[in-house]
């Protein structure tokens, strides 16, 4: 259920999985990408309950350097911005006090800045939360979305199991 297609990417010594084929490097279908996550600041999810963690916030990071390498828009939300930190990879950033992450203030943002935009990538935690209810947000709004699972989790091996289901069932990739 991650990204069709998967390519590899180097990146120093560590290989990352783009999910886009090398033909479909060409600017026409990369302007068309955003790649949209939760901010989580490392130090406070390696100590937390979210299985998986090392391994999500190791993924995360490579494919977030691949969108950087490749211009691919990055947009971040912040759960309880107080506690969490915005990271290199981008400067625009919209705070939430909900699941979703389409606030008005990103939604406006898409509407305004990214409107070329027809395809979102989606990673962050938690699953069955977060990433669900704005998996469900974007369809309805008619973007292709797809969740990479490697850089995705939830407390539970299986919050994050069923939530991968759910997803699927709504149409997301």
């Amino acid at each position: 259920m991650a990204i069709d297609g998967y390519s590899r990417f180097r990146s120093g010594k560590d290989q990352i999985q783009t999910g886009f084929s090398s033909n479909a490097r060409d600017d026409s279908q990369l302007k068309k990408v955003l790649f949209l996550s939760v901010t989580c600041k490392t130090n406070l999810l390696q100590v937390s309950s979210i299985s998986l963690i090392p391994q999500i916030v190791s993924n995360s990071k490579k494919l977030l350097e691949s969108a950087k390498i490749m211009n691919i828009p990055v947009v971040y939300t912040e759960q309880y911005p107080k506690e969490l930190n915005i990271t290199e990879y981008s400067n625009t950033k919209f705070e939430k006090l909900q699941f979703s992450m389409m606030v008005p203030e990103l939604i406006n943002h898409l509407k305004a800045e990214l409107n070329h935009v027809n395809t979102v990538v989606l990673c962050g935690i938690e699953t069955h939360a977060c990433i669900r209810h704005t998996t469900l947000d974007l369809i309805d709004q008619g973007f292709n979305v797809h969740v990479v699972v490697d850089c995705c989790s939830s407390r539970t091996m299986v919050d994050r199991k069923y939530a991968f289901k759910a997803i699927e069932r709504m149409g997301a990739n």
